[in-house]
């Protein structure tokens, strides 16, 4: 397939994915405005329901005051004419703080257990239900001409009589204002096309924040709980349906579907003309880029051509100046440079490499041999064989700690431990006390938890072996050589000092300058432990030397700690 043919349905792809983008995009858009519109809503008729809740159990501990309030009570009890008077006008005081104490309490009506109305704080025309009432029971709606009420009737019974069982003896009915729902459902509307409409048992509509049109007054009538779609002569709705079981009431809630999807449609509408703008803006770059890789194109496959069978010498131009002029430069200095360029370049990173290889090989191998004198293990072997039958038990113990220390030397894995590090120590030590006669002391200061660590062989005991030479062998009198571990940072640092004859000045410059380039002729001491930290670890090795003249010197190691 030509480029051109693949360019051109390489665009294509782009226009279906783009155009299948921006539909599933706008989808998207519609779907969660939708969700999230709807579950604006129920939290909406939430927040309502639980206002309505808050304020039946407002009502409910009114109720309860009633009736239980020694004034109410004296009321319902007074004997016939003789009480009432007084009981009334002790009854007043405590209407009127009801009243006052809650709104949405618009009148109280004080009726005896003949059904009759006794005492009134406001006119009314309320007429007692016929069936029996012995709970807290809200009525259904009651119109008159001027106003519609409904009522709380609250049962009183008896608690100042000396009897077994409650008597009662009245009823208080409170007449509830079904304004006040209206004021409450104002409050949550998400559009002002949104309507609230409370119902009674009867679905007469005993609230709404609007005047409900005769289609939504008959659609409540229809409606079961829950929330869906309904057509209302000719219009979507989403309707929500909840039931308030302290008042056997019903609240409804509609929504007009355009405007749930006015805000998705908007959004929807911007983002289909930023696509299109962007569309059309890459066909247009989608053509320039053709033309601009196509020609090139075309030239270099002709130059490539004649280069090949008519074997043309001259350099490559191209009449488009873009990002394929730097590669047809390459392309001309490629041809010139060739094979041989390439060769040369080959064989001294080869060269570079394995001169490299050899030289670490040689600097380890060299390391390693001279402190790995194989012949001399059998040797001492031999030795320490013929001390023990002869009864020389110095000699005995002398090659034994030799070849402990040349076994040790000649171990084909380079890396050790601390500990077998420090027994390494010891064993030479015992050499010494033995050679000068106990004249110089050892002292380990490392705790046994740092034994595992992984460090190189032969680090410790040509250390040491050199404290004793040139340092405690120099002065005259007893010795001590010291070993202190520490752990830090993930870092093991190590201190060997010793208290002998130390290092004047000069020499201890010269030292540290053979340290910071050691020769590769160096002796086994403490410029060959350089060279094998910095050859194993890097530049995470470091090991430094300190001195005193006359008072002694401390040698510093540290490298990165690992455990087996």
């Amino acid at each position: 397939m030509k480029i051109k043919t693949q360019l051109l349905l390489l665009l294509g792809v782009f226009a279906v994915s783009i155009f299948l983008i921006v539909g599933v995009n706008i989808f998207s858009i519609v779907s969660s405005t939708q969700q999230h519109q709807m579950a604006y809503a129920e939290m909406l008729i939430g927040q309502s329901e639980t206002y309505i809740q808050l304020y039946l159990q407002r009502i409910d501990r009114i109720a309860s005051q009633l009736q239980n309030t020694y004034t109410v009570q004296k009321f319902f009890l007074a004997p016939k004419w003789s009480g009432l008077i007084d009981a009334e006008q002790e009854l007043a005081p405590t209407a009127r703080s009801v009243l006052d104490q809650q709104d949405g309490i618009s009148g109280l009506l004080f009726i005896g257990p003949d059904r009759r109305v006794n005492y009134s704080a406001q006119e009314d025309c309320f007429v007692m239900p016929e069936e029996e009432i012995n709970s807290l029971t809200y009525t259904n709606l009651y119109q008159t001409d001027d106003a519609e009420y409904y009522y709380c009737i609250i049962p009183i019974n008896s608690t100042m009589e000396p009897y077994v069982t409650l008597r009662k003896i009245g009823y208080v009915v409170m007449e509830l204002d079904p304004d006040f729902y209206s004021s409450v459902f104002r409050r949550y509307l998400p559009s002002e096309n949104a309507t609230f409409i409370l119902t009674d048992g009867n679905r007469n509509i005993v609230a709404s924040n609007s005047h409900a049109d005769s289609s939504l007054r008959f659609a409540v009538s229809e409606l079961l709980s829950g929330k869906n779609f309904q057509n209302i002569e000719g219009t979507k709705y989403l309707c929500i349906v909840n039931q308030i079981q302290e008042l056997g009431y019903q609240i409804s809630y509609f929504l007009p579907y355009s405007d749930i999807l006015f805000p998705g449609m908007r959004l929807a509408v911007i983002n289909f003309a930023v696509f299109a703008g962007f569309f059309l803006l890459c066909m247009v770059l989608a053509v320039m880029m053709i033309r601009g890789i196509l020609t090139p194109i075309r030239q270099i496959s002709a130059f490539a051509h004649e280069t090949i069978y008519n074997r043309r010498k001259s350099s490559l131009q191209i009449t488009v100046r873009n990002e394929l002029l730097p590669m047809v430069e390459s392309l001309n200095w490629m041809l010139e440079q060739k094979e041989e360029s390439t060769r040369k370049i080959f064989e001294t990173q080869q060269k570079l490499y394995e001169a490299e290889k050899a030289e670490k090989q040689a600097k380890l191998d060299s390391l390693q041999a001279q402190i790995h004198p194989h012949f001399l293990y059998n040797t001492l072997e031999c030795i320490r064989s013929i001390a023990e039958a002869k009864g020389v038990q110095e000699i005995s113990e002398i090659s034994s700690a030799m070849a402990k220390m040349f076994r040790y030397s000649i171990g084909g894995d380079p890396w050790s431990t601390l500990a077998e590090e420090l027994e390494i120590v010891k064993a030479y030590f015992r050499i010494i006390s033995i050679r000068f006669r106990g004249k110089y002391r050892l002292s380990l200061q490392c705790p046994a938890e740092y034994g595992d660590c992984r460090m190189i062989r032969m680090i410790l005991q040509p250390l040491v072996e050199n404290a004793v030479i040139h340092g405690l062998e120099k002065r005259r009198g007893e010795g001590e050589v010291n070993i202190r571990c520490e752990k830090t940072d993930g870092f093991l640092y190590l201190w060997v000092s010793d208290n002998g004859k130390g290092i004047e000045k000069e020499e201890l410059e010269q030292i540290r300058e053979q340290m910071e380039y050691p020769v590769s002729d160096s002796s086994v001491g403490i410029f060959n432990t350089v060279k094998r930290l910095k050859n194993r670890y890097g530049k995470e090795a470091k090991l430094e030397i300190d001195s005193v003249f006359q008072e002694g010197t401390v040698i510093f190691v540290c490298f990165p700690y690992r455990e087996e």
